[in-house]
């Protein structure tokens, strides 16, 4: 009896000691605020047919919601596709800028879910600690002036000012803001996986000083339901995001 009452005791104790260490981890996460008035962009390389994704893709919901200074892109890449489950938003395009990135940072090869911050720093996208920590020191970016007019259901115009005294890269994201998939085959076979902010379009346009103007067609998928543009400047040379908007165009 004696050693079943140290028993309970102990559970009663660990239970304890693991309520308290939630609520700690949770104030300290309440408790951090970036420094500065400047805006973030993470880039989320992801996938359904990944069993270490949905994780990922949680946690940018969950700091996007926290955080009005914050952008959140989901690409999701195609090379997993393979795997018994064709992601339904996956494209070539976004394994290429993957690449692209993994160049950059010298890395053997590409991964998911990988985040990449303001284009110069990358991590596992579920390490909510790191990403935390590391959002801290990122919130960086201005703001993008941007404007635009819808001209009709397929096409928008764009304006944009580039302060920037050289040539950048203006990249043009179309993005639905929500997405469910009930998964039936792959690795997340039987699971509902939900998505913030899916990339169904990035277009590239080299925008030297002064004002851009532009128009754009609206990709088929996006013209009858609601769909949002984020636009962010890029350096040529580095990689480094320098500014970014974020346009929202109600159904």
């Amino acid at each position: 009896m004696e050693i079943y009452s140290k028993f309970k005791r102990g559970l009663a104790l660990s239970a304890v000691a693991l309520l308290c260490y939630g609520m700690l981890k949770a104030d300290k996460y309440k408790k951090i605020k970036p420094a500065g008035n400047g805006l973030a962009l993470l880039e989320l390389f992801t996938s359904e047919g990944c069993s270490s994704c949905p994780p990922a893709d949680k946690l940018l919901a969950k700091l996007e919601e926290e955080d009005n200074n914050l952008l959140v892109l989901s690409y999701h890449v195609d090379y997993w596709d393979h795997l018994g489950w064709k992601d339904p938003f996956s494209k070539s395009a976004f394994s290429q800028r993957q690449r692209q990135y993994a160049k950059k940072f010298n890395l053997e090869s590409v991964y998911t879910p990988q985040v990449i911050i303001n284009g110069n720093e990358e991590m596992v996208g579920s390490d909510e600690d790191r990403l935390r920590t590391s959002l801290l020191k990122n919130h960086s970016l201005t703001a993008l002036e941007a404007k635009f007019h819808r001209e009709d259901s397929s096409t928008i115009s764009l304006t944009c000012k580039i302060n920037n005294k050289e040539t950048e890269e203006l990249n043009i994201a179309f993005v639905r803001p929500n997405a469910t998939t009930s998964v039936k085959k792959g690795e997340n076979s039987g699971r509902t996986l939900q998505h913030v902010n899916v990339v169904y379009q990035l277009s590239t346009i080299h925008a030297g000083p002064g004002e851009l103007r532009t128009e754009i067609k609206i990709p088929d998928a996006l013209q009858s339901i609601p769909f949002k543009i984020i636009l962010f400047l890029q350096r040529k040379k580095d990689g480094q995001i320098l500014s970014v908007s974020n346009l929202n165009f109600p159904k």
